[in-house]
């Protein structure tokens, strides 16, 4: 399931959000290293039941404010004051309760059937089957579902792909105490892709990962502080203007945070 913990262009956020709602606040940089060594940077500010990233697009400073209670995006243009709202934002449950909940809830034309308790190289997992309806057919996807962080371990995808994660042990990543989990993807014809990735319990976050094409994504500086409210709040004077109709070119060009932080 490849919006879940450990995977998709949401790794970050996603689980900064659910973090949010626990409590825990932060602040890190979260860094995207291409294979020529070029970086890219964003801030990262966990507050409560809020995230706040800050990055440059375009050569301009942009702020992005989620406020989970609110269900909105603000995108805060500084060097304009100006800001625009993005409506219908929400953030999926990514807590370990998610392993005995039923992982459909919230999806629309899916239903998930609890097929019963399994251990998978010695973690407690609950195996679930997915039935989602694409077009005029069914297709079925099967996950295994780790008891303890509620991310799935294994995944039996609709086409014959297999997904594995599987842990290698435990190290120090910036200063911080991690597990060091594998990514094994295996495609139908027998090619597969591995990528590492490192698990900070504490925060409920992946702090590191390096993936099949030579790119390595981090958060470092991280930082446990409460942070302050104004943070997540939109400056006093911004004008509130409407969201720019782009191409989808144009809206494939844009620049943004590196992608697993946003």
């Amino acid at each position: 399931m490849y919006y879940r913990l450990f995977f998709g262009a949401c790794l970050i956020i996603l689980p900064a959000l659910a973090q949010a709602a626990q409590g825990v606040q932060f602040s890190a940089q979260a860094i995207e290293r291409a294979p020529s060594g070029v970086e890219r940077a964003a801030g990262l500010f966990v507050g409560d039941g809020a995230v706040r990233t800050e990055y440059r697009a375009n050569g301009e400073p942009v702020v992005e404010i989620v406020v989970m209670s609110r269900g909105k995006r603000l995108v805060i243009y500084p060097s304009r004051s100006e800001y625009i709202e993005i409506a219908g934002y929400s953030a999926p449950d990514l807590s370990a309760d998610q392993a005995t909940s039923n992982p459909c809830t919230g999806l629309s034309a899916t239903r998930c059937t609890r097929i019963g308790d399994v251990v998978i190289d010695g973690r407690k997992a609950v195996k679930w089957e997915m039935l989602t309806k694409q077009h005029d057919k069914t297709v079925r996807t099967l996950l295994w579902i780790d008891n303890v962080y509620g991310f799935s371990l294994k995944e039996l995808l609709p086409d014959g792909a297999l997904a594995e994660l599987r842990l290698l042990g435990l190290e120090k990543v910036n200063g911080r105490n991690t597990e060091k989990w594998q990514r094994i993807i295996t495609m139908p014809d027998g090619t597969s892709q591995n990528m590492l990735q490192w698990y900070d319990p504490e925060l409920k976050l992946t702090v590191r990962e390096q993936l099949p094409n030579g790119f390595t994504r981090e958060l470092r500086q991280i930082k446990l502080a409460k942070q302050p409210e104004e943070l997540f709040q939109i400056p006093a004077g911004y004008k509130k203007t409407d969201p720019p109709v782009r191409k989808e070119a144009d809206r494939q060009q844009q620049p943004a945070a590196p992608a697993l932080y946003r």
